[in-house]
């Protein structure tokens, strides 16, 4: 364990010299010489002080963002909302969940009905407490 950053790597200790210094190398196989030459890959460096190479990576995008601010449902969909979150808890394909992460909640135009909920299922304790409150 790296006593600086916290990190720490599991692995076999293959041997131990006599001055109790841990080697990661097996001199056992055959390309051990070759690993010794180059110690760079036999020893992983955690945090490398110094990059090696001039590569900046940049992502070029078009069009909106992906992601947007949640923000509240008018009370038309607010009310569909609650409708399907109690018919989909009452028929218990939905249940309280912890932790209380979620994914969002997305409105989804169908052509059975008006507005379709689309998303992750599971409720989280504060909607399960919001849907006994308001209903």
């Amino acid at each position: 364990m790296d006593v600086i950053t916290n990190l720490c790597v599991q692995g076999d200790i293959t041997a131990i010299s006599s001055d109790n210094v841990v080697s990661t190398l097996n001199k056992c196989i055959k390309i051990s010489n070759l690993l010794l030459k180059y110690l760079a890959f036999s020893k992983p460096n955690l945090c490398p002080n110094q990059i090696k190479h001039d590569v900046k990576l940049l992502i070029e995008t078009n069009g909106q963002n992906i992601l947007a601010k949640a923000r509240q449902l008018d009370p038309k969909r607010i009310a569909i909302a609650k409708e399907e979150f109690k018919f989909m808890f009452d028929s218990e394909r939905i249940g309280p969940r912890i932790p209380q992460w979620s994914r969002p909640l997305h409105f989804v135009r169908k052509e059975v009905a008006p507005y379709r909920l689309h998303g992750y299922f599971t409720v989280s304790l504060m909607v399960k407490r919001i849907l006994t409150d308001t209903l």
